[in-house]
């Protein structure tokens, strides 16, 4: 049967089942065509399909090539009319049910945790630097509350007259609103809630999106009793405080932030009505790829459909003079005003954790406020500001130093460092990587359900060694023998080189058979700490490491020990020897802890990065909660006198390195260290660490996966003394500024016997070491590791020895 252009005609079969397919974003009727085909018949709304005994007046079927009646089209408009009749009643009978059943509910419906005061209200925290620069932010929805009272009067008419221009005249239902939904709902018109803004802050704050009668009777008795319990101003605040304005704010604080860069409380009249007029639509429609939905809505951010937006916002100013809230004159003059780039305004709820040098100061925040009491979940929602220990003066400089020496090597290299305060235990500045997500460089990870993140310290190590053999009463002045050792046989399987120098080169500062170990510390010599550790026990050298500060070991087989968990003596497994000179791995926050223990008289306090917690209030003020802020705890772990001695030593070895020195004669305190990686002459790691009175700074460079030999770009080797110099000193230099000199303990010889020790001196006088320093800036390489122990004769340990307090527990520990 043939149909004329645009013409629509119903057949016998008209009401039977057809096919239907998919066309835009409704389904619609497909009807037979000439030959077995079929098309779409457009976009029209089709009526449901009705029982023959229902069904209106159809007219009588048309001829081939000839329209309807005049007759049959007099008989559909007739129904038509009487259709919208009915459906008008039909409305006006729900609306008074409706009113019946809010006026009945009313009494009977229970409210418990759903008021205002019980609902939840996530807000963001604020993660700041100890000098109040915000350096992240948490949360899972993107708002901080403000008390409305802040806001002008005018604000605040224009961020409510295009959606609840009634507000301050209704009772938290607008019936005529609901009438006029219900009609258009039910009559095919355009689908609107009919909601007050009480009723819209109950459907947010209870999460309830269904749009159906039964939650909008819900939402209506909610919103009356919310009417008798508060203040229009209190529910102006609750719904301000949770409405969603698009550009991942939640809020009006966080949408002025978003939309105009300042503050709710700064914004003017023509800035709210933009932020009214969005509410209605805050975002387009996106396809799965991000992208904005070219058929979708466009939503009414003024960068995104600026038509539109500017539209709504003079429907806002205009309901504004209408209610008497602006004049004629006001409205006349108001000009759109600029906003912010939408990519610069846009905010996540949760940022500075990916892409951000503190992003991994985050885990310690959550690890530390956990053990306190407050679980990450609740961090992310409480609305709280922390405080953390970072100074971010500090942690930029740290991060500049970094990167800018790392353009000048290979694309493998990784560099970490650690800066904290010896008298707190304050961590000052943290760098471990840009991904808070990711492998830390600096601290300790669990991957695969096992600690990671140690690198083999090479003679920074021996800082330890040196400490635990004078607490074993060998004193800096004992001579060892500095020859290098080869390996001879099972019984004598290591050999321990001094970083690659001969005995003739020994020879420029000490006798090789009888080497001080003071020399040797400042030399970095490692045979003779080869026989310190093996004259105590590789057991001695872990127990002060672990005084200092040190956590975990990593051994040679990259296997993490927690040192807290170890019961009486380590014996010689799975460390040996070779700890005594910095084979196995230690992480950089470790490192820096011992150093700050050691800058501090022997005085340990547990590395930390709280400083002060507060919860934001609605009046825009931060209440303190002390029970999360900082406690000290200091505890001596090393003698004074031991830790002074390693403190002047450790002095002596700026002066060794060219430029090394800090500005105005600062004191400072350094070692260096390097280790090789596997059987190779290269480079895997390579360290500096050390102290000035107020900061304690570990510098750690290596890869950032495998171990790979460690080179400049031009294919130059990386030691101790070029690259982590340059950062370890840079670093102090410029972090040191503007803070009182301070001296560090000058005096040594004091502690032990200076008889302990196997070095031998030469039978005649002839040999006169030269004692000079060094103009070279480039340190040793470090010795290939060995993992087949066994002793060498040497002489035996004599009793007196200062005491060595170990801790109970450990910072960090998992």
């Amino acid at each position: 049967m043939a149909n004329g252009p645009g013409q629509q005609t119903f057949g016998p079969d008209d009401h039977s089942e057809q096919p239907r397919e998919a066309f835009g974003r409704a389904g619609v009727p497909v009807r037979p065509e000439p030959g077995g085909g079929s098309s779409p018949v457009g976009r029209a709304r089709v009526r449901p399909v009705m029982p023959d005994d229902d069904a209106p007046p159809q007219p009588e079927p048309a001829r081939t090539g000839r329209r309807p009646t005049a007759k049959a089209l007099k008989s559909v408009k007739g129904w038509s009319k009487r259709r919208k009749i009915l459906l008008s009643s039909f409305a006006a009978l729900l609306i008074m049910m409706g009113v019946g059943a809010i006026v009945f509910t009313y009494y009977f419906d229970s409210v418990d945790g759903i008021t205002p005061d019980k609902l939840p209200k996530s807000q963001i925290t604020r993660i700041m630097a100890s000098d109040g620069k915000q350096i992240a932010q948490l949360g899972t929805e993107n708002r901080i509350d403000i008390d409305v009272a802040q806001l002008d009067k005018k604000v605040i008419h224009a961020l409510i007259a295009g959606e609840d221009k009634d507000f301050f005249e209704h009772q938290g239902i607008s019936y005529t609103g609901i009438a006029r939904a219900a009609f258009n709902n039910s009559t095919g018109g355009e689908r609107q809630g009919g909601s007050t803004l009480t009723q819209q802050y109950v459907k947010q704050a209870t999460q309830n999106m269904e749009m159906s009668v039964s939650r909008k009777l819900r939402e209506a008795v909610l919103a009356r009793k919310l009417e008798d319990n508060y203040s229009k101003d209190q529910i102006l605040g609750f719904y301000l405080n949770t409405v969603w304005f698009g550009r991942g704010a939640t809020g009006v604080e966080k949408a002025a932030q978003a939309y105009f860069g300042k503050s709710a409380a700064k914004l003017t009249y023509e800035e709210a009505a933009v932020l009214g007029a969005v509410i209605r639509t805050p975002e387009p429609d996106y396809l799965a790829d991000g992208t904005i939905d070219p058929n979708g809505n466009k939503g009414l951010d003024p960068e995104i459909n600026p038509e539109a937006a500017k539209d709504r916002w003079g429907y806002v100013l205009n309901n504004m003079v209408e209610k008497k809230w602006l004049d004629q004159g006001e409205r006349a003059t108001a000009a759109y005003p600029k906003l912010i780039p939408r990519a610069q305004g846009t905010t996540s709820a949760e940022w500075g954790i990916k892409g951000s040098g503190t992003g991994n100061v985050i885990n310690y925040v959550y690890d530390e406020l956990n053990k306190m009491g407050i679980k990450r979940s609740d961090l992310k929602t409480g609305g709280y500001r922390v405080t953390t220990t970072i100074d971010s003066r500090m942690q930029t400089i740290a991060e500049a130093q970094i990167r800018k020496q790392l353009k000048l090597g290979k694309p493998n290299l990784m560099s970490a460092l650690v800066a904290t305060d010896p008298a707190t235990g304050r961590v000052l500045a943290y760098y471990g990587g840009d991904d808070g997500t990711g492998h830390d460089y600096a601290g300790l990870n669990f991957e695969g359900g096992k600690p990671t993140g140690g690198h083999s310290p090479g003679s920074t190590m021996k800082v330890y060694t040196l400490a635990a053999a004078l607490t074993d009463n060998i004193s800096l002045k004992s001579t060892w023998d500095a020859r290098e050792i080869k390996k001879v046989d099972a019984t004598h399987p290591y050999t321990v080189k001094n970083a690659g120098r001969k005995d003739s080169e020994v020879a420029r500062y000490c006798t090789p058979t009888d080497c001080s170990l003071e020399t040797a510390l400042v030399r970095s010599f490692n045979v003779p700490f080869f026989y310190v550790t093996q004259e105590i026990g590789p057991d001695k050298v872990i127990k002060t490491a672990q005084a200092a500060g040190i956590n975990y070991l990593w051994d040679n087989d990259s296997v993490g020990y927690k040192l807290a968990d170890q019961k009486g003596d380590w014996g010689r497994k799975p460390f040996d020897y070779p700890v005594g000179y910095g084979q196995y791995g230690i992480t950089v926050l470790d490192h820096a802890t011992g150093m700050a223990t050691f800058a501090n008289a022997g005085v340990y306090n547990t590395p930390h990065f709280v400083l002060k917690v507060e919860q934001h209030q609605l009046d825009g003020s931060y209440r303190v909660l002390p029970q999360f802020n900082e406690k000290l705890a200091p505890e001596k772990r090393i003698d004074a006198e031991v830790a002074n001695e390693v403190a002047a030593t450790m002095q002596e070895v700026v002066p060794t390195h060219n430029g090394w020195a800090l500005d105005g004669g600062r004191d400072s305190a350094a070692k260096t260290g390097t280790w090789e990686r596997g059987k190779t002459a290269d480079n895997a790691h390579a360290w500096v660490v050390g102290f000035t009175k107020q900061i304690a700074v570990a510098v750690w460079v290596g890869n950032k996966g495998d171990e790979l030999a460690l080179k400049y770009a031009n294919g130059d080797q990386i030691n101790s003394g070029n690259m982590p110099g340059d950062i370890w000193h840079n670093f102090l230099n410029e972090a040191s500024k503007g803070m009182p000199k301070l001296a560090l303990p000058d005096e040594t010889g004091t502690v032990g016997s200076d008889s302990r020790g196997n070095g031998v001196a030469p039978p005649s006088p002839s040999v006169s070491p030269s004692v000079e320093p060094s103009t070279s800036s480039s340190p040793e390489p470090e010795p290939e590791p060995s993992k087949s122990p066994s002793p060498l004769p040497i002489p035996s340990p004599s009793p007196s020895k200062p005491k060595i307090i170990l801790p109970t527990k450990l910072p960090f520990a998992p």
